[in-house]
C-alpha cells in the first residue's frame, strides 16, 4: 500500500512539472463581455429561441464526445507545452493525466 503512494505521489509531483499557475487578476474582459451575451437580439422570441435554450440546459450538454488528436498534437502538449492554470485542481491533473495516457495508446497502437 505505501508503495502505491509512493507511486501516486510521483506520478502527481512529475504532472505538476507540465503545470503553470498565473494569477489572473484582471476579470474586467468577462465581466463586459457577460453583460453584453445576455442581450437579446430580437425583441419577440420564437419558439425555435425556446428549444435552442431548452438544449443549451444541462440536459443538452449531457453528451459526452471524444475527439482523438493528432500524435504531433500530444507529443506537444505532454512534452512541449504547459497547462495554465489559475491554482491547481484535481482537474487540471486529471487533463494531464488523460492526455498522457493517450499518447501512450498512440504510441502503442
Amino acid at each position: 500500500k505505501r508503495r502505491k503512494l509512493n507511486e501516486e505521489a510521483q506520478e502527481v509531483k512529475d504532472l505538476k512539472r507540465h503545470l503553470e499557475v498565473v494569477n489572473d487578476e484582471d476579470d474586467d474582459v468577462f465581466t463586459e463581455a457577460s453583460l453584453l451575451a445576455r442581450k437579446t437580439m430580437f425583441e419577440k422570441p420564437d419558439g425555435q429561441d425556446a428549444v435552442w435554450k431548452s438544449q443549451r440546459s444541462v440536459h443538452g450538454l449531457a453528451l459526452i464526445k471524444r475527439y482523438p488528436l493528432s500524435k504531433f498534437t500530444l507529443e506537444q502538449l505532454v512534452n512541449v507545452t504547459r497547462l495554465q492554470v489559475e491554482e491547481e485542481s484535481e482537474m487540471s491533473l486529471e487533463l494531464l493525466r488523460f492526455t498522457r495516457q493517450q499518447l501512450q495508446e498512440y504510441q502503442q497502437g
